[in-house]
């Protein structure tokens, strides 16, 4: 459509006798919600030394309940509330700084999120250093603003930093054409500023190679994730594995999309090995209305091995400090974009089933139904 009315303009101009033009090609107005979350820019000049200052953060409120045959429990929670500023400077430096904040708590401040320096002088190499979420697991290295599910899977949780355990360390990330990477030297210490730095270390490495070109699909990214931690009894931000091996992948072609990750550690201590997979299949009926699944499934080498999900399972009294030694858990849910992942609605149910060969009342069924509204800028 666009080249035929080309076409016609420059017959009609020469015809007509005048010089040929190309047509204004006229942008669309920003929308209310581009003009409102335009406001976090304070301030914005690529031919300046600061480059740009703005405020990010987010706001995510959960009401959730859970029916076991342990016992039941419901209640609303402010999941996430942070806030924090970036300023970029001479074209190839990031400085950002994040808090935490509990607001119904004293004191109402809950710490340092993230405080960290990025030093990208091209799409193939950033340097960061200081205080940072690491990224690994498939589910982990997405951003709580992005996902797809409510709330992370066990398998994700039982592997993976969590979210309160933003590390004090270095890393290093790039991409290359279809390839991705990221490695990291971590402190194992974590606390509401930088840590002590004087316990254990962990490491991260990633690598990863996007096959969309040659699938002829819209994403196809598979990734390689290897986490090694030293054992160190003063490292409590890790889980207790020795090392953690976990291969992901995040596939899309239009409407369909599926994510999936296995990932398997070795224990530490008493800790056994353990491992497990999770699939999350997707559907978007509009552009802005999307059907989500998951399937998770764990299981421990030895008895114990495993605990209830944190968030929201491990809320029933009955089931607090539980163990078994295999999870399965079937979710389904629904997602609808206001204004993509920045503003979004979500709802979910989940079954879940936790065996127990050691028969010591880790073994429980569970229905848990989540709503939730996820704001970030």
């Amino acid at each position: 459509m666009k080249l035929t009315a080309s076409l016609l303009f420059i017959t009609s101009a020469l015809i007509a006798g005048t010089p040929v033009k190309a047509p204004i090609e006229v942008k669309p107005e920003p929308s209310t919600f581009d003009q409102l979350w335009s406001l976090a820019t304070l301030y914005k000049d690529k031919d300046t030394f600061i480059n740009e200052v703005s405020l990010f953060g987010r706001i995510h409120a959960n009401w959730t309940t859970v029916d076991s045959d342990h016992g039941d429990w419901s209640d609303w929670e402010l999941r996430r509330l942070r806030a924090g500023l970036r300023v970029k400077f001479a074209d190839q430096f990031d400085l950002k700084t994040e808090v935490r904040f509990l607001p119904f708590e004293d004191p109402i401040y809950d710490g340092l999120t993230e405080a960290s320096l990025t030093w990208t002088p091209d799409a193939a190499f950033s340097l960061s250093i200081g205080k940072q979420l690491p990224r690994y697991t498939q589910e982990g290295a997405i951003s709580s603003n992005e996902l797809l599910t409510i709330e992370r899977s066990l398998l994700a949780n039982t592997f993976w930093v969590g979210e309160d355990n933003y590390s004090t360390g270095i890393s290093i990330a790039g991409k290359a054409g279809a390839w991705q990477y990221y490695a990291a030297a971590l402190s194992g210490e974590s606390d509401k500023a930088f840590g002590k730095l004087n316990a254990g270390w962990y490491g991260v490495s990633s690598l990863g190679y996007d096959f969309a070109k040659p699938l002829k699909l819209d994403r196809a990214l598979l990734r390689a994730d290897y986490v090694y931690n030293d054992g160190d009894p003063g490292n409590t931000t890790t889980k207790p594995f020795s090392n953690t091996y976990a291969l992901g992948w995040d596939v899309k072609q239009d409407r369909f999309g599926l994510v999936g990750n296995v990932i398997t550690g070795t224990g530490l201590g008493k800790q056994s090995d353990v491992w497990g997979f999770v699939l999350i299949p997707t559907y978007d009926l509009t552009k802005k209305l999307q059907l989500v699944a998951r399937y998770t499934f764990l299981d421990s080498y030895g008895p114990d091995g495993l605990r209830p999900q944190r968030r929201y399972e491990n809320e029933v009294p009955d089931l607090a400090g539980t163990r078994g030694d295999r999870y399965q858990a079937l979710y389904a849910g629904v997602n609808y974009y206001l204004y993509g992942h920045k503003l979004k609605l979500q709802a979910g149910i989940e079954y879940s089933h936790m065996a127990d060969s050691a028969n010591n009342g880790g073994a429980f069924n569970a229905w848990t139904y989540s709503t939730g509204i996820r704001f970030s800028f």
